[in-house]
């Protein structure tokens, strides 16, 4: 009975006190740019062949539309 009041008084502290924490600010983790659409497909496609993968630029052009 006791471990039992023990454990319900634990729960009820520890749910209390994260509804209570601040919400932080989310921050981004990563930030991507590019100079345009053509110039991103020719990097790929570049990259591509560096990596004997020539069909990587169709890939991701698939993957976007």
């Amino acid at each position: 009975m006791r471990t039992a009041l023990l454990s319900a008084l634990a729960l009820t502290a520890l749910f209390t006190v994260a509804a209570a924490a601040p919400a932080q600010e989310v921050k981004p983790v990563v930030v991507v740019s590019f100079a345009g659409y053509q110039r991103l497909m020719d990097d790929i496609t570049y990259l591509g062949n560096l990596a004997n993968k020539p069909g990587s630029a169709q890939q991701v052009e698939g993957l976007l539309q």
